[in-house]
């Protein structure tokens, strides 16, 4: 899973419901841990590793990609997941 991609515009910036994207990412996180401790293929990567701060360019509408940000996006996350699965078949499953 990942988290949202950075946006300079609106780290810190509250949404209606008073989150700012920072803390959105952090909230993400602590979900998450939890739920990788009993599920290890679970990954989280963090959006500002996707698409940093310095590649808006890359998001259209400062949101949402473009198709050469979908490519980079692609670039940058198929190496974590194929390691992920890696993992994961090195991992013997223990039954419930």
């Amino acid at each position: 899973m990942s988290t949202i991609t950075s946006g300079p515009h609106r780290e810190d910036a509250p949404n209606d419901a008073g989150l700012t994207q920072r803390r959105l990412r952090e909230i993400v996180h602590q979900g998450a841990e939890p739920l990788a401790a009993e599920d290890p293929p679970l990954t989280v990567v963090d959006g500002t590793e996707v698409i940093t701060a310095q590649e808006m360019h890359l998001l259209g509408d400062q949101s949402h990609p473009t198709p050469e940000g979908y490519r980079v996006m692609a670039e940058r996350l198929a190496p974590r997941m194929a390691e992920a699965l890696a993992e994961s078949c090195l991992t013997p499953s223990v039954a419930p």
